[in-house]
Parts: structure tokens; sequence; C-alpha cells
């Protein structure tokens, strides 16, 4: 089976093609025929798989969407870490950095974009849980 496809090569300084001007202009329109087997194994039908990207609340980095905490503020009011990545409500996303120090999470980002309050003792409980679930990663 034979694909069309645009194949771009340069005329040589001579001008070998009709209408050419002495100098080396090129020509990069010639469509050619070319069976699969020149096209390097890669199909041009094959579409490639998108890697879902998400930023970190505290520090602004963009990373792969598996390799952030994801922090949720449920449907009933509830603010939790949520390992999975699946439960229902608002998330935001922690990098790696700032789960390791508890500083650089600040309380009103984070009530910002999950655009809830967080009461005093909910928050103690949930930097308790980021760390606890960033020692636990480093350990797997």
């Amino acid at each position: 089976m034979a694909v069309l496809i645009l194949r771009q090569h340069l005329v040589g300084a001579a001008g070998d093609e009709a209408g050419q001007s002495e100098g080396g202009d090129s020509n990069f329109s010639d469509l050619l025929p070319l069976p699969w087997s020149e096209l390097d194994g890669v199909s041009p039908m094959v579409k490639r798989k998108r890697i879902p990207q998400r930023t970190c609340v505290s520090c602004g980095l963009k990373a792969a969407k598996g390799e952030l905490l994801r922090i949720v503020s449920l449907p009933d009011g509830q603010v939790t870490v949520d390992q999975g990545g699946k439960l229902n409500g608002r998330g935001t996303y922690l990098c790696p950095e700032c789960r390791t120090v508890p500083d650089s999470l600040k309380r009103g980002r984070l009530e910002h974009s999950l655009r809830t309050r967080i009461g005093e003792d909910e928050w103690d409980c949930l930097l308790k849980s980021v760390a606890i679930t960033s020692v636990t990663e480093s350990v797997d």
C-alpha cells in the first residue's frame, strides 16, 4: 500500500528542473507515493497518549497528575487528602517539595482554590495527613 506524503528535497545549484533559475532555488512541493515500509514503522494514524498536567497550589510547579498529591473539599465541607485521586469534590494539588515543608503550604491559597473555609482543627489534621502521606510515599 502506498501513501502520498510530502517529500522535501533540495535541487542542486545547477537548477535541474525547468523554470528554475540558476543560483540553487529550492522546490519543496513534490508529492511522491511511499510504501509503508519506508515510513520507519510509524503510522500517521497512531495517537500519542496525553498525560494530564496539574499545577501545585503552593509553588506553581506544573507536573503530571500522578506525581502530585490531591487535596479535596468533599461535598459535605470536609477537607481531606485524596490518595487515589478519585474522590468527588473540588480538588487542588501539591508537589512533593511543598509536602515536605509545612510552612510552604499557605492556608489562604488552599482555601481560595478549594473555595471553602478550613477550621483550625481541620487545618492541623490536614497538615498531619499531608506529612504522613509524604513519609509513606518516600518509603515506597
